[in-house]
């Protein structure tokens, strides 16, 4: 599969000449190292330091994959009205779109995980990771993640952050091992996300429809079902924001789209297209991301 080109929209790259005041909130795509590549989808970089977006709210799509965000700057609010987790935490399986109250100077990663890379970092924390974030230092100990939050604080510009994550993220699959459990859900995951049905998928992999629930609710803490209906969401929103393909496809009729938009992002597809994209979901869009995930 050919790589996502670098695409940055970053004012550490624009020059001394222009005041980062005056840009706002910017964002930066890029590819993981080769080797992580199956592992890791894509490592968004998110900045607004000088505060151009704060007290504005941003909304996000489901997402039926975890993402890990390292937290470099001051958290976020969710939309409990408390912060985000400080440091670095594990976002999971999101089965609705979320509310985050952007803060005075914002700086974070999102490393967005594949289906092998859930596997082999957080095996088993599916459900307890389901529509939250939960504080890494919870599942890799404080004194260890406090330490590679001080490290990459201390490289701050995104080209040495994203070498300090990866240096981690080889740390962490050393002895990582492939199995068959995870080659078959891999593969039962990949059919749902083209469009294909949950009894169709458990025939490609040889397993029963229960034991393929089984293994998704441990590991993405959602069932076959609950996947496809994220991702037929997640192509709908980016055929209605980007003009890439049919916005109904995989909806019964009009009825169903209009229910799962309601059910899923708060708002129909109609009033979606009448209101100018947000700020987010634009920058996103000028990217080139091969994903959504700003509503």
């Amino acid at each position: 599969m050919a790589r996502r080109p670098d695409v940055v929209l970053n004012f550490w790259d624009i020059g001394a000449a222009v005041s980062a005041a005056t840009l706002g909130p910017v964002l930066r795509v890029v590819d993981p190292a080769r080797e992580l590549a199956s592992f890791i989808d894509s490592l968004w970089f998110v900045e607004d330091l000088p505060g151009a977006r704060r007290g504005h709210v941003v909304r996000t799509i489901p997402t039926g994959l975890p993402a890990l965000t390292f937290n470099l700057g001051v958290p976020n609010l969710g939309d409990d009205g408390e912060p985000v987790p400080r440091r670095i935490s594990l976002l999971g399986c999101q089965t609705s779109a979320r509310a985050w109250v952007a803060s005075s100077s914002t700086y974070f990663v999102m490393a967005f995980l594949t289906v092998r890379g859930v596997v082999a970092l957080f095996p088993g924390l599916g459900v307890a990771t389901r529509d939250r974030a939960v504080e890494l230092a919870c599942v890799m100990g404080a004194r260890r993640e406090r330490a590679l939050h001080r490290a990459l604080v201390a490289a701050w510009t995104p080209a040495r952050v994203q070498r300090e994550i990866e240096t981690w993220l080889r740390g962490q699959l050393e002895q990582d091992r492939d199995t068959p459990q995870r080659r078959r859900l891999i593969t039962a995951h990949q059919q749902l996300a083209r469009g294909g049905g949950v009894e169709a998928a458990a025939r490609r992999v040889e397993r029963s429809r229960r034991q393929l629930g089984r293994w998704f609710r441990a590991h993405l803490g959602v069932g076959p079902k609950t996947i496809t209906q994220i991702e037929r969401i997640r192509a709908s929103v980016r055929a209605a924001r980007r003009g890439e393909g049919d916005p109904a496809q995989g909806f019964a009729d009009q009825a169903h789209q209009i229910r799962s938009w309601r059910a899923r992002l708060g708002v129909t597809p109609g009033a979606y297209r009448r209101r100018p994209p947000s700020t987010m979901a634009a920058l996103e869009d000028e990217t080139g991301s091969r994903a959504a995930f700003y509503l």
